[in-house]
């Protein structure tokens, strides 16, 4: 901006002298020799003093209104405070001037006023005003044949550059359109072209794509070099802007190299006197400092790159200028990270005195501060200053919080961050009304953040806000828990497990939702009409509520019949669009569905407070425990984890003494008499415990095949609705995929005795991942995989299964196609290794096989915990199936597999390896209709041979009479 401002001076220097008219008696040699010295001192940088002569020449000439010597001055002053970010100075001068220029005349320096008034207005955030006066300057430039189509290029590049704030779809418009004119009889073609490029980059920079950001940069700068005369400052800012869009893309290196060019250049700039703002100087030092922190690197490094940046700011403007505040922040939020508190509270507070672009992100530095000492009270008002600047509007679109550029964003940090300072004040004072304010800013901000994420296609920045929303989600519980331990109220609760519940679906999964991986190529009309559809369920269900609480039942049947064909039409067109995915959600509408002796467990690790909370829900409602736990705990779990997936280490005794001790602390005071079906929905380091294979009582002389394992004693699943739920009339198809050989892997043999020998079986050669993909096209109730299952944990989303390659496929099904897949099956048999097991990602939860199964339309699965035995496997899997056929729910059927499993084994092969890995997710409802036990089967014929005896006897007793 500065050097448009002084290119503007340059190109109008002689206008006085040559425009000067006799109509007035002042003595223009007088006024000669003050505008020589006033152009010395710009060529110094010595913009005060310039000022001073400028009155003096304004004084002079103030008897002849009529002479343009007084005006162009007066326009001069225009650039002056620009240059020293007077703004408000600025725009008022120039409003005042330009009536006056008009009647005078249509000339160049009135253009030159226009521009710059309307940059002044610009920067004080009076966008509108500055689109209104640019505009009305092109459009009177057009009304005359004989202009210069360059000279557009100013006052088009000041225009684009306003709509950057409002419309930057507009903006690129723009800048495209000052590409297209600047050749017109311009000397300066490749200075323009540099220009239309530089700005191109300001507007994907705004729009936060940095790819594009960078190619424009680069082009701004090869256009810059091949300029007649030396840019070296315009290709100095190029290299600031391009460092600082490294920043943004994270290649720290890379932006440390561009910045120190910058620099490199400033500074020789600096000492050759020439026209440099020792503003721009310090900007790339600011940026060098960011960069070196996110490089960590040590604290004198960056505080020397911090204070030259405010150095050199100091020098140059006042300390009215904001940018002089956002360095101070950045000092002294850096300073504060580094525990230098009293230093870094001084630079915070002078941030802070008077900031305007930077103003959220000043307050949000001093609140941290705030927060790092426990003073609450001073960080709940750094929030509130910096709640006022977004809720007013009062800076526009240069307010930022990192790279957070939505308003409503925004909003939503900073009052979830209030919510989280109030839960602490009421820790330290035990004030309730902290604790209710708290609360309910706090569930309000959860649902302003589902509103975002369901707008938002970005993966990164997904992480981003759903790391946001989990760290308030781990608050917004245990403020439930203290309310409810305060009052005992049970909607608390339920909020609070509804919030886990919610949680469970991950972000990668709302973005395949939306299609393609999150490139949402969904019509507008899908959009909307999927919109509307889910406003007519809502209303239904409302409907449904309002009759039963008027007690008009046939009403609310006849409403529950329109509702349950609406939803099924939602969910056959719109289960992959924006987030609506069935069997997602665990918790219950009503708590009476949940059978009798079925109970959730849900716990959630607050890794903060080193507290594990537990929820336990069942038909009587829901119920929270919470309690304490050390580093001994999570070593415990570890420690239990290699020695169920090590046969052949450790021994019996000191693995009941283990298996019972984690029993004890997780769920032997929690679990009533009468539980027989136990939901497990794990949280953090708990996803990988085989909770089946805890003990919950100790016994002489253990062996492995005797221990008193769980699942002795419970029907156990994992992430499940242990809810009545009727069976659904599916086709009886069962669809077995068997490679048994492979290129890469060995061989399983013994997968072929596991699976069913009636349906659609594709063993060997004809187990390709084509058929694969074909086949699963239609309804079925089982998919059986009996295959390699191979773990990436640095990137989940490329584990994948093994099939047998063909002319379509490489027979490697990758996770990131699974999620892409569409189903509809009611159990998927993953009987593979490693299928459950994952990385558990923040912001995501634990990424598997088997969850991308479930979101492709798997109602329920069986999957492994660790590489499994083939052998003990296929036996295991073949009693599941056996026990599925009697019609068995899928949770008993997988424990009485394991201990007919068990039962049978020899001492050797009953170690929790060979049986425990495999577990039973989703829907646990039977498979079939009625049973298929031989004993089963026969019951009609007995009831029938009862009743013909009945008869017979009946007639006897008849005849006999």
């Amino acid at each position: 901006m500065n050097y448009l401002i002084k290119i503007s001076v340059l190109l109008l220097a002689l206008y006085m002298v040559s425009n000067t008219h006799a109509q007035c008696d002042f003595n223009k040699d007088q006024v000669q020799r003050l505008y020589d010295r006033a152009w010395e001192h710009v060529t110094l940088n010595q913009l005060d003093k310039t000022d001073i002569l400028f009155d003096s020449i304004i004084a002079i000439t103030k008897n002849c209104p009529s002479d343009s010597t007084r005006r162009y001055i007066i326009s001069q002053k225009v650039l002056m405070y620009l240059n020293q970010m007077r703004f408000e100075d600025a725009a008022i001068i120039g409003d005042s001037l330009i009536p006056e220029m008009k009647k005078a005349g249509r000339d160049a320096s009135l253009q030159g006023t226009i521009q710059h008034t309307a940059l002044a207005h610009r920067n004080q955030f009076r966008i509108q005003k500055s689109i209104m006066m640019l505009e009305a300057l092109i459009a009177d430039r057009l009304n005359y044949p004989d202009t210069n189509l360059s000279t557009f290029i100013f006052p088009l590049s000041y225009l684009g550059a306003s709509y950057i704030y409002t419309d930057t779809d507009k903006a690129l418009d723009i800048f495209r359109r000052m590409l297209a004119v600047q050749f017109q009889d311009s000397s300066h073609v490749h200075y323009f072209r540099g220009l239309a490029y530089n700005n191109l980059s300001q507007v994907y920079n705004k729009q936060g794509q940095y790819e594009l950001e960078e190619s424009y940069l680069i082009k701004a700068i090869e256009e810059y070099k091949l300029h007649s005369l030396p840019l070296d400052e315009l290709i100095a800012i190029s290299y600031s802007n391009l460092g600082n869009c490294y920043l943004n893309k994270n290649q720290f290196d890379a932006g440390e190299s561009a910045i120190k060019k910058a620099i490199r250049m400033n500074e020789g700039l600096h000492e050759k006197q020439q026209l440099l703002d020792l503003g721009t100087l310090g900007l790339s030092y600011l940026k060098l400092g960011l960069i070196q922190i996110e490089q960590q690197k040590d604290l004198d490094t960056v505080r020397k790159s911090l204070e030259k940046a405010v150095s050199y700011f100091e020098q140059q403007y006042d300390h009215e200028w904001s940018g002089i505040h956002y360095a101070y922040s950045v000092l002294g939020n850096y300073l504060s990270l580094n525990n230098e508190t009293e230093e870094a509270e001084k630079f915070l507070l002078k941030g802070a005195y008077l900031s305007a672009w930077y103003s959220l992100e000043i307050h949000d530095n001093l609140s941290n501060h705030y927060i790092r000492n426990e003073d609450y009270k001073r960080a709940l008002t750094a929030i509130d200053t910096a709640l006022f600047f977004e809720k007013n509007g009062a800076f526009g679109g240069e307010n930022s919080l990192g790279k957070i550029s939505n308003a409503n964003e925004r909003l939503t940090y900073l009052q979830s961050k209030k919510a989280a300072c109030l839960f602490h004040l009421y820790e330290s004072s035990k004030n309730k009304k902290y604790l209710k304010l708290a609360y309910g800013l706090a569930r309000e901000s959860l649902k302003e953040y589902d509103k975002i994420k369901a707008r938002i296609n970005n993966y990164q920045d997904l992480i981003r806000v759903q790391e946001d929303y989990e760290s308030l989600s781990n608050l917004f519980i245990k403020m439930s828990v203290d309310i409810y331990q305060e009052d005992h109220s049970e909607k608390v609760l339920t909020d609070s497990y509804q919030i886990i519940d919610h949680n469970r679906m991950g972000i990668l999964q709302k973005l395949f939702i939306r299609g393609n991986g999150g490139q949402g190529n969904f019509s507008e009309h899908d959009r909307l009409r999927q919109a509307e559809m889910r406003i007519q369920l809502k209303d239904l269900q409302s409907q449904i509520q309002e009759a039963k609480r008027q007690k008009r039942f046939s009403k609310a049947d006849s409403l529950k019949i329109q509702f349950a064909n609406l939803d099924q039409v939602y969910q056959v067109r719109y289960r992959q669009l924006f987030g609506e995915v069935q069997n997602m959600s665990h918790t219950p509408d009503n708590l009476h569905d949940i059978k009798k002796g079925a109970y959730v467990v849900e716990f959630h690790v607050d890794t903060l407070a080193q507290e594990l909370i537990r929820f336990l829900i069942s038909k009587d409602g829901i119920q929270v425990h919470r309690k304490a736990y050390s580093a001994d705990l999570i070593n415990k779990t570890k420690q239990f984890n290699r020695m169920v997936k090590s046969p052949h280490t450790g021994n019996a005794i000191e693995y009941q003494k283990i298996a019972h001790e984690l029993y004890q602390y997780l769920l032997d005071d929690l679990l009533p008499s009468d539980a027989q079906h136990i939901t497990i929905n794990a949280h953090l380091f708990l996803h990988f415990l085989p909770f089946d294979a805890l003990v919950y009582e100790t016994i002489s002389q253990p062996s492995f095949k005797h221990l008193k394992y769980l699942i002795k004693k419970y029907d156990l699943s994992s992430n499940s609705r242990p809810f009545h739920s009727k069976t659904r009339k599916t086709n009886e198809g069962y669809i077995a995929f068997a490679p048994v050989e492979f290129e890469t892997r060995n061989s399983l043999p013994f997968s072929l005795n596991e699976l069913l020998k009636t349906g659609d079986l594709s063993t060997h050669s004809l187990a390709t991942e084509s058929r694969f993909k074909n086949k699963i096209k239609r309804q079925s109730k089982i998919v059986h995989l009996a295959t390699h299952g191979i773990l990436d944990d640095k990137n989940p989303l490329n584990s994948h299964l093994l099939f047998h390659p063909d002319e379509q496929n490489d027979g490697q099904l990758f996770s990131y196609e699974i999620f892409g897949l569409e189903m509809d099956v009611d159990l998927l048999i993953l009987s593979s290794c490693n299928s459950g097991s994952g990385y558990i990602q923040s912001g995501e939860g634990i990424l598997s096989l088997a969850k991308a199964f479930q979101f492709a339309g798997s109602k329920s699965l069986l999957f492994t915990l660790w590489e499994v035995d083939d052998q003990a496997n296929s036996l295991l899997i073949k009693h599941f199936l056996s026990f599925l056929e009697m019609g068995l729910s899928k949770d008993v059927a997988l424990k009485k597999a394991k201990m007919a499993y068990l039962q049978n084994a020899h001492d050797i092969k009953s170690h929790p390896y060979y049986w425990a890995s495999s577990q039973i997710s989703g829907e646990l409802n039977p498979i079939y209709n009625s049973p298929k036990s031989s004993e089963e089967k026969h019951t009609w014929k007995y009831y029938l041979f009862g009743s013909i005896l009945l008869i017979v006897i009946l007639a006897l007793f008849i005849k006999l009479r």
